[in-house]
């Protein structure tokens, strides 16, 4: 059962059991900030595109690359883009959704290593 409850600043409280979502509204979140997201995103999955399609060319012609002087398969270059775009993706996806908690604010704090002696 799903119960919904305004807060003070404007966000929704998504209860689901023991459980609190805070469900941010779409205009607190900026309009450069939601662009460079999908921006983000379009690019992840333009290289998992071009990683499957490198893999399949490479396994139809049998295309083969020349690296430091020994010879590697096309589809293995396909799989290792294709690979590296889903991870991208995901972590564009991890970087949405800690955008569009309520709680996410700017500090320079965030930059800095924690100095241990």
């Amino acid at each position: 059962m799903e119960k919904k409850q305004k807060r003070k600043d404007s966000d929704w409280i998504r209860t689901r059991g023991s459980r609190q979502e805070v469900i941010v509204s779409q205009d607190r979140i900026g309009f450069s900030k939601r662009l460079s997201i999908a921006v983000l995103g379009f690019v992840a999955l333009v290289l998992v595109c071009m990683g499957v399609s490198i893999l399949v060319l490479s396994l139809v012609n049998d295309v083969s690359f020349t690296v430091m002087g020994s010879s590697i398969h096309g589809s293995l270059w396909g799989v290792v883009i294709t690979f590296l775009g889903i991870r991208y993706f995901v972590s564009v996806l991890k970087l949405k959704r800690r955008v569009y908690q309520s709680a996410s604010k700017f500090s320079i704090r965030h930059f800095k290593g924690k100095v241990t002696a």
